[in-house]
């Protein structure tokens, strides 16, 4: 009997780990996720939260920086991490579900108003790009392109006031989160040329994880009764897409 109770404990606490997912959460995004008392928070997440509330998960999050949730949820630390961009260079290292978390809109910041948001501009420049982020396969394709690496955004910002990189790609919501906390001079040369790209974002899985696939498929399942619950827009009615 007491073989069969170990056996039973253990199989339980098996079947209770494999219940819950362990999500990584940029500590750095605001609104789609950041850290607040030592909470992830924002839309992302509660979107999520959303999409599994009828599922037999439960969710787990962390906070942390973007480039640490990217290390530790590739080699298994976690479960899964969000707001990760499918592009050529991550299609490989994870397991997407079908739905996108959201789009976003990608601006080009740079010093001279004269210049349209064009790849052709970027040709020969010195884009300052942040560490572990993604970039449209655009950008990464060209070699004429220097990337200039910074640990964030902001640093980003304040390389290009300085004149030490060109020019950057930011979201527009990094771009209105980020350019208050810079001085009245830095942002004097610094300059919104207007939306260069779009990028899909996802909860991505850790590729590896025997029940990736199952956690990816229940995250379409709750996407889909969350858009199904959402107002159809009248056919009468026309509508200007941001």
């Amino acid at each position: 009997m007491r073989a069969l109770y170990l056996i039973c404990l253990s199989l339980c606490g098996m079947n209770s780990m494999a219940s819950e997912i362990n999500i990584c959460a940029e500590d750095a995004w605001p609104p789609h996720s950041y850290a607040q008392n030592n909470k992830a928070v924002g839309s992302s997440i509660e979107l999520i939260q959303d999409a599994y509330k009828n599922s037999r998960y439960t969710l787990k999050f962390t906070s942390a920086s973007y480039h640490r949730c990217l290390k530790m949820t590739q080699s298994g630390n976690f479960s899964a991490m969000i707001n990760v961009a499918l592009t050529q260079e991550r299609r490989p290292q994870f397991l997407w579900p079908n739905t996108p978390l959201l789009s976003i809109k990608l601006l080009l910041i740079g010093r001279d108003t004269a210049q349209k948001p064009s790849y052709d501009v970027l040709r020969g420049k010195r884009i300052g790009v942040t560490l572990g982020y993604e970039y449209p396969d655009a950008l990464q394709a060209d070699p004429s392109i220097m990337q200039i690496v910074s640990n964030t955004e902001l640093n980003s910002l304040r390389q290009l006031s300085l004149g030490r990189v060109d020019y950057i790609l930011l979201s527009e919501s990094s771009w209105a989160n980020l350019r208050p906390q810079l001085s009245a001079a830095e942002q004097s040369k610094l300059k919104n040329l207007g939306v260069i790209d779009q990028l899909a974002i996802y909860l991505a899985f850790n590729r590896d994880h025997p029940e990736a696939a199952q956690w990816a498929a229940e995250f379409d399942e709750g996407m889909r009764a969350i858009s199904a619950k959402r107002p159809q827009p009248s056919p009468t009615t026309s509508h200007r897409h941001n």
